[in-house]
Parts: structure tokens; sequence; C-alpha cells
């Protein structure tokens, strides 16, 4: 015959989180407008019930992304701009480029010249083509 077990009852026990977590994210938080644009991207859950929810691993993914989505990532990033745009989160209408110059420390030889800003840019593009081409 089985051993008889009793749970303890603990009917004032303090509950470190509810039962719902959502009930403790603001309404106008930021993570619920990420949670709205995954909800209406085209995800494909038959691919994710025929893995049986199995969860890959970053060098995984990071394989997938390098081999299958290059050429896809522009086409996601439209389509998360569009669902922005129709949840009223950004707008297309104007672009603003901030070319505010702010010195850290005020002598001559910190202020930034356009010359200087242009040859810089170039470097750092030229570093993120590197970059990529490490990746591929």
């Amino acid at each position: 015959m089985a051993k008889v077990q009793f749970k303890t009852y603990t009917p004032n026990e303090i509950v470190l989180f509810p039962s719902n977590l959502g009930e403790r994210i603001p309404k106008d938080h930021p993570v619920r407008l990420l949670s709205r644009i995954v909800d209406a991207m085209n995800w494909n859950i038959q691919y994710m019930w025929l893995s049986g929810n199995q969860h890959p691993s970053s060098s995984t993914i990071n394989r997938f992304r390098s081999e299958h989505m290059k050429d896809c990532v522009n086409s996601l990033f439209i389509q998360v701009v569009k669902i922005m745009v129709a949840l009223g989160q950004v707008s297309l209408g104007v672009q603003y480029i901030d070319g505010t110059k702010i010195e850290s420390v005020a002598n001559k030889y910190t202020f930034v010249w356009k010359k200087a800003t242009l040859t810089n840019k170039a470097k750092l593009e030229e570093r993120i083509k590197s970059v990529l081409r490490q990746i591929d």
C-alpha cells in the first residue's frame, strides 16, 4: 500500500509573480508594441509543430541567418516598418537627420568638421562591409 502524503496548506503564501504576467506590464509599454508586431507577421506555426517546438542553439540560428536569410532581411525590415506605420507608431511623411554637434571638451581640436565626419563615415562603412564579408 502506498504511503499517503499531504501537501502543506499555506493560505497566506506570498506569490512572487501573478498567474498572468501580462497583468504587471503597463498597457503603453513598448513590449506590447513588439508583441503586436510579432503577432501581425506571417509566422508559420506548422514548422514549429513539425519541430516538436524544439529551440535551436545560437550557432544554428546564426548559420541559418547567414545561409538563408541574407536576401530576406530587407523584406523583413520593410514588413516591420509597415506594421509600425499601420499601428501609428511611426510616420513616413518626414525623415530627419540629426546634425547636432556637441563638444564634450571645449577646445579647438574637439570640434568635428564635415570632411572629418565624411572620412569617418567611409571608414565605418568599410569596416561594416569587412565584418559582413567575414560572416559570409
